[in-house]
């Protein structure tokens, strides 16, 4: 069988998925034997040595069938992976699940990430073939960055060694932006530059310290979201992030609110401001968030397509509603 490796999603770190395979069938595998677990799953001869030696894997529904033979909830662990396409799932099976975590993303972009062909993607979502498992763990990364929390939901991630540093790091980078705001920043700020040290640039430009940069981005190399490459660093970026708290929302608000009056007490050249105090009624005024809501869908997709950057930007917004009269009784 062909070994399948690939870069996860946002990291920098090769990843051996048939290792990770390995580990997640043993570990569904439990305290039982090799033939005591085949036998439990229906079959005669020993797969699971198969499995675990890494001969032959199970193809994606197999895999899940047999952690439902053990005892798995696998719709509540899909429910837990990502709600949004549980639905997809329990309609319409696997292909179904696929083509709604891919959403958006170019079928060939998913074949690279994958380290597998534009005609394998196509059959698996189609419903035509079904993946093996290393194949659908890289599949699940390169789609959603995310296959470590996927195992994590069905078995527990700290029962497959090979993947659990990988998602330990990539957490602590991403719960980084909740604890230090300016983590961001500085890895916005590091996708303009070609420096192999950027700490000090990257410094310069946000105003903070040397030091405070050089130890966000060790925290960002170690959780994959930056790698060395050639003559500087990449920004490889994280796809989905680490559910907020109700303390991290406000933090992060205060923070970047607080930056924006720093500023609007010493403003710079191409800064802008501007503000509207008015009077309304209830619609219009659920008609202006909602226009605050397409505005900032907007301007990510804007921010998607721009290519190099060039500079790195603070946009805020904030509609508040003063003073209303009570809402007239139904």
């Amino acid at each position: 069988m062909t070994r399948i490796w690939g870069y996860p999603y946002g990291s920098g770190a090769l990843m051996d998925w048939d290792l990770v395979a390995r580990e997640v069938l043993r570990a569904l595998r439990g305290e039982r034997s090799q033939v005591a677990f085949s036998r439990r799953l229906g079959y005669r001869s020993n797969v699971a040595a198969d499995w675990e030696g890494g001969r032959r894997f199970p193809n994606a529904a197999r895999t899940l069938a047999a952690a439902a033979r053990v005892g798995v909830d696998v719709f509540a662990a899909m429910d837990g992976f990502h709600p949004r396409s549980a639905a997809d799932w329990r309609t319409g099976g696997l292909p179904a699940w696929l083509v709604a975590l891919q959403g958006s993303t170019p079928r060939r972009d998913v074949a690279g990430r994958a380290g597998c062909t534009v005609p394998q993607v196509g059959r698996w979502l189609r419903g035509e073939a079904d993946p093996p498992l290393p194949q659908l763990l890289a599949l699940l990364d390169a789609m959603t960055g995310r296959a470590g929390d996927w195992v994590d939901a069905l078995i527990g991630v700290e029962r497959v060694p090979s993947l659990a540093e990988a998602v330990r790091n990539r957490t602590a980078v991403l719960r980084l932006v909740y604890q230090e705001p300016w983590a961001a920043a500085v890895l916005a700020a590091l996708s303009t530059l070609r420096d192999p040290e950027p700490a000090g640039k990257v410094a310069a430009m946000l105003g903070l310290s040397t030091e405070k940069v050089a130890s966000l981005i060790e925290v960002m190399i170690r959780g994959g979201a930056v790698v060395r490459s050639g003559d500087g660093m990449e920004v490889i970026g994280l796809t989905v992030d680490v559910p907020p708290v109700a303390d991290d929302i406000v933090r992060v608000r205060r923070h970047w609110v607080g930056v924006s009056l720093d500023r609007l007490a010493a403003p710079a050249e191409g800064d802008r401001f501007s503000f509207n105090v008015c009077a309304v009624t209830r619609a219009d005024l659920a008609r202006i968030v909602e226009l605050q809501s397409l505005y900032f869908r907007e301007l990510r997709s804007i921010v998607a397509a721009s290519s190099p950057a060039e500079v790195v930007a603070l946009i805020t917004m904030h509609t508040v509603c003063l003073a209303a009269e009570p809402a007239p009784a139904s």
